[in-house]
């Protein structure tokens, strides 16, 4: 019986001693396994599970302009933030920082009171509110580096540039169109906390170094963006236009140089603008360009051989076409012409008669040659393109009207690329804004590289820029003249088209060109949108292009001409045959200075080699010797007598606008809070009421504008 028991005994110890031994080997398998397979694993888990990571932003690239200027950098400014679980006593924290930080008790109690590890409560703060928070010592608050975006020049060039938000990311403009370059790589802080949240002393604190984004060069020149933004101003501050547009471009390889919008926002508070004053509207809108369209219907008719510039063309007012009576915009017609003259003259019949020939299948050719069927592929968000009739239903009529710049719409930037072409010798370039990226020890990682193809013949380009002189020199655009340069340039006004329909007295006024036409170093569009009074692109777009050129020339150091004059003025007859031909004696006409102020007699009087002498005292002048129209030697003295002549109250004294060009009419007559119907273009010659008529402040003045006779 007992050696029954002892063996029993035996196997059980033996059956538990198996057992302990497995267990054991089990037990030592698991902790090989959790220690040398999931080991890493697992470590990365804790660390995670008792760490906060802090977010480091990177400083965002820079942005500057061709030559370095900085027109968008990065600043460092602290963003406060708690760690909700390590925050005591929540309500005097709430009530403290809330008076700090600007917030209200509510908000900054329920930031700190959630239940998460980390919470923002106010980022970018500046340094004074960062050191009153930093000197409270508060358990959970802390504070963190943080780069603000800022642009120095406030609303200059602020389209280009565009926005950032709050959290490095690029929004709008540039600043989304390379986001990921200038976005730099984020950084963080690491801090060890105990099982509830609890900052461990002593314990582990690591900080990651954020890598700031690349630096890009633009092609744009900040003192061109200037020159381009300020005239751009001063046009639309006369002309009470509702919006505007200044482009220059390179037309040998695309670089934009100058992008100006208006009405405009400062990206430093851009909250505090109308979204819509954020639009690229030269890139993103579309719009019927009207008579700068022309030239490119005369290209296309060049190129095509069926048009030369040897042939004549006859205007009588108006056009019969299939469907439709067309008319020109001189009411009599230009009677017979050449092929420069209907340039020269935007002679709608002209061009029409050029569309007509071409047919829909090679003016189709030719949209598509110029770049109107596709967008530009300018580095900037939100392109659009123009929209253009089917081709598959497009009648003659809609060639007809389409060939002198209506019924089809383009961008801004689509045109300029298209006379661009013509400018370039036939060839169609990408414009662009990036001149190149550079990293941050300076090495340049990236230049641009762009597209180009020809969209005609380099001698059809050569006749068009030849033609486009004249416009400038003797046609529509004779106020884009600059002393001493060759220019060549397009007027366009345009009715605009709402919803559809064209919006009956609202017309958008152009102007497209280049310099020096001879040799072209840069091409131009300026536009005026629902301008007030004049709204012809020859009378107020064209003073526009040629303020922005003289100073774009000036600076680009293109030396100017001596034998290149400005054209005689109306009133000017420089020499005077005598009875046998010789020319021998320099005469000029007297202009008619009576009802104008002292100043302004005086700098017409002078403005033509002649003096003033003043008697009497009164604001205006009411009598002059010699009378206005004599025709007197250089350096003759004209008196004028001052006087008051008689006005009831709330009424002015309606001043001479004889002999001034539209923007000098417009300007006067503001003075006098007067408004002008303009009839025409050119030179004033003629009002109603004559001057002197005391009429009720606030009446318009109708001004009748002619170009001096060739």
């Amino acid at each position: 019986m007992l050696a029954v028991t002892g063996v029993k005994t035996k196997k059980r110890i033996l059956a538990l001693f198996i057992g302990s031994t497995a267990f054991l080997f089990a037990l030592v398998v698991r902790v090989g396994y959790l220690q040398f397979i999931r080991g890493p694993e697992l470590s990365a888990q804790a660390l995670e599970i008792r760490t906060l990571d802090v977010p480091v932003l990177p400083q965002r690239g820079m942005i500057c302009d061709r030559n370095g200027k900085e027109l968008a950098v990065s600043i460092d400014t602290e963003s406060v933030y708690a760690f909700p679980s390590q925050v005591k006593q929540p309500e005097e924290t709430a009530r403290t920082l809330s008076a700090i930080l600007g917030m209200s008790y509510e908000e900054v109690y329920e930031r700190i009171t959630r239940n998460t590890y980390f919470v923002w409560l106010k980022r970018q703060v500046d340094a004074e509110t960062a050191s009153k928070v930093r000197s409270l010592k508060l358990s959970g608050i802390n504070l963190t580096p943080e780069p603000k975006r800022f642009y120095p020049n406030g609303t200059l060039a602020a389209h280009v540039l565009g926005i950032s938000g709050i959290d490095n990311q690029g929004l709008e403009g540039i600043e989304a169109e390379y986001d990921a370059d200038l976005r730099g790589t984020p950084g963080r802080i690491v801090v060890e906390t105990d099982a509830i949240g609890r900052e461990v002393p002593d314990a582990l604190h690591a900080y990651e170094q954020p890598k700031p984004g690349k630096t890009l060069f633009l092609t744009i020149d900040e003192i061109l963006q200037h020159v381009a933004e300020r005239e751009l101003d001063r046009a639309m501050l006369e002309t009470k236009a509702k919006g505007g547009t200044v482009i220059l471009m390179d037309p040998r390889n695309g670089e934009i140089l100058a992008l100006a919008i208006k009405p405009d926002f400062d990206p430093n508070h851009y909250d505090k603008y109308p979204n819509e004053n954020r639009r690229i509207s030269a890139i993103s809108d579309t719009y019927p360009p009207g008579s700068t369209f022309k030239p490119v219907t005369a290209a296309a008719a060049l190129e095509e051989g069926v048009t030369s510039t040897k042939d004549r063309f006859f205007c009588g007012g108006s056009i019969n076409v299939p469907g439709a009576t067309l008319h020109c915009w001189v009411p009599e017609g230009h009677g017979s012409q050449s092929f420069d003259e209907v340039i020269m003259n935007s002679c709608n019949v002209g061009f029409i008669t050029m569309g007509l020939r071409l047919g829909a299948e090679k003016f189709y050719k030719y949209l598509e040659a110029f770049g109107f069927t596709e967008p530009t592929g300018i580095d900037l968000p939100g392109e659009g393109i123009g929209i253009l009739p089917d081709k598959s239903d497009v009648k003659p009529v809609d060639v007809a009207v389409m060939s002198f710049g209506q019924t089809l719409t383009v961008t801004p930037m689509q045109l300029i690329r298209a006379i661009g072409a013509i400018a370039n010798g036939g060839i169609l370039v990408q414009p662009h804004l990036l001149k190149e990226m550079r990293d941050q020890d300076g090495t340049v990682v990236r230049r641009w590289q762009g597209s180009e193809r020809r969209a005609i013949s380099a001698g059809t380009a050569a006749e068009l820029r030849r033609s486009m002189e004249l416009v400038v020199q003797k046609g529509t655009g004779r106020q884009a003249f600059v002393e001493g340069y060759k220019l060549a340039g397009k007027t366009g006004t345009s009715n605009k088209v709402i919803g559809g329909t064209i919006a009956t007295g609202k017309y958008v006024a152009s102007f497209v060109g280049f310099a020096p036409s001879d040799d072209p170093r840069i091409v131009g569009l300026v536009i005026l949108d629902e301008p007030q009074g004049a709204y012809y692109g020859g009378q107020i777009a064209a003073p526009l292009f040629s303020r922005v050129m003289a100073d774009v020339l000036r600076y680009l150091e293109v030396p100017a001409r001596p034998d290149i004059r400005k054209p005689v003025q109306p009133w000017e007859t420089p020499v005077k045959p005598d009875a046998n031909g010789v020319e021998r004696l320099m005469e000029i006409e007297v202009p008619s200075i009576l009802f104008d102020d002292v100043e302004t007699a005086r700098r017409k009087v002078v403005s033509l080699g002649l003096t003033l002498t003043i008697e009497g005292s009164g604001s205006y002048i009411v009598s002059q010797v010699p009378a206005a129209g004599a025709l007197v030697a250089s350096g003759t003295t004209v008196i004028a007598k001052l006087g008051e002549p008689p006005v009831s109250p709330g009424k002015v004294i309606v001043p001479n606008l004889k002999g001034r060009t539209m923007k000098e009419a417009m300007q006067l007559l503001g003075e006098r809070k007067l408004t002008m119907e303009a009839e025409g273009s050119g030179i004033a010659v003629r009002q109603e009421p004559e001057p002197g008529t005391a009429v009720p402040a606030g009446s318009s003045i109708r001004v009748w504008f002619e170009y001096p006779k060739e």
